[in-house]
């Protein structure tokens, strides 16, 4: 995993660690390791390590700071050396939202948006349950409570038939339940919360009903299936597609080439996960006079262009820019709205923005124009 870098006026790099310049040391209580440090350093960049040196306190006449042995020794050294380096190398993605904790917990305030933009360029099946940890009711993870939604919701079959969800604690895999269920995975769910109930019984049965309500809460409130009830309708799905038995995903199955189209079942907003080769594919609304076996993307419909990011309509956008970046990798959510006659999308939870205006009154259904054999995708 490539590292984040970011600005300072100076750097530090030769003076981490070094015994010789050091004026405080951090001691990790676990392996009794100790890490040289300087104080002006460290209370620049954290009102902890400030408190610690500047009150009257045990570390400030001993000049040694002593971490909780829980705390994570590697991640939280990694830390401190970005203080001098300016650059940090998390190779793990599952480290992520730990060493976001710990900077939380040491007060790196200035670390914490960088490495909130690092977890919402990085986040997958392997870390999302880990973002429960976090606060998300905080603003400054806004955005990853967004995608963190779309991922469970796209990821939901799958993490339900792992073992991720099991280190939860109650409130987390409540909170995670919530948006995992639909109707079409109830049996998942319950062979899930017996998973989870037997890795601690003695402690974790007395949740079950705490767990099933909020499970059948949301099955009331949200009977349909995934993505609302949007599903691909096979009045008008090209001859080259086909569809899976719930009609919630498709794949061209046919040639290379814009010949194949597919339509939605009728919403003003819907949401769809790449699966493989979605490159080259354009995502949009259109009406149903759609050519299912031919070319759309220019004649008949509203549409983003995975490749690129930019724009593509039958009035007349062609190629026009918009996001300007590829947004076809497996794993993509890729959201479309239309409210008041405004058209926008979303990537993995992010706004990119109104894209077409002036759609008033216009009969408009979930619309792709698929390009490449293989192409796979569904809704969520």
């Amino acid at each position: 995993m490539n590292g984040i870098s970011f600005a300072s006026q100076i750097n530090y790099t030769r003076f981490f660690n070094n015994k010789n310049l050091s004026d405080c040391q951090i001691l990790f209580t676990q392996s009794n390791t100790t890490l040289f440090s300087h104080k002006f350093i460290l209370m620049a960049s954290s009102d902890f390590f400030r408190a610690c040196f500047e009150l009257d306190v045990i570390e400030s006449r001993e000049g040694i700071v002593r971490i909780d042995q829980e705390d994570d020794e590697k991640l939280l050294t990694d830390l401190i050396k970005s203080l001098y380096t300016c650059h940090l190398v998390i190779e793990d993605k599952k480290d992520i939202v730990p060493t976001i904790l710990l900077a939380q917990k040491y007060q790196l305030n200035e670390l914490i948006p960088i490495l909130t933009d690092h977890l919402i360029s990085n986040m997958d099946r392997s870390n999302v349950l880990q973002c429960l940890h976090l606060d998300l009711e905080n603003e400054q993870f806004k955005q990853v409570k967004q995608i963190m939604q779309q991922q469970l919701a796209a990821s939901s079959d799958e993490i339900l038939k792992g073992d991720s969800y099991l280190t939860l604690n109650v409130d987390e895999w409540i909170c995670a339940l919530e948006m995992l269920v639909h109707k079409g995975n109830a049996l998942d769910v319950v062979l899930a919360i017996n998973s989870w109930v037997e890795v601690d019984v003695e402690d974790r049965a007395q949740y079950c009903y705490a767990l099933n309500s909020a499970v059948k809460k949301v099955v009331q409130i949200n009977p349909n299936n995934k993505s609302n009830g949007v599903s691909f309708d096979p009045l008008y799905t090209g001859s080259r597609a086909t569809l899976s038995e719930d009609k919630k995903r498709i794949k061209k199955s046919a040639e290379d080439g814009y010949n194949c189209a597919a339509l939605g079942t009728k919403c003003d907003s819907f949401s769809i996960r790449l699966i493989k080769n979605c490159a080259n594919m354009m995502i949009g609304m259109a009406p149903r006079t759609i050519d299912k076996d031919g070319e759309n993307f220019n004649c008949c419909g509203w549409y983003l262009y995975c490749v690129s990011g930019n724009l593509y309509s039958q009035s007349g956008a062609f190629d026009e820019s918009y996001h300007n970046k590829t947004v076809n990798q497996n794993g993509t959510v890729i959201g479309v709205s239309l409210e008041n006659g405004e058209m926008s999308f979303s990537v993995n939870g992010q706004d990119l923005g109104v894209a077409f205006r002036d759609l008033h009154g216009l009969d408009l259904y979930p619309a792709f124009d698929i390009s490449y054999l293989d192409c796979e995708f569904e809704f969520v």
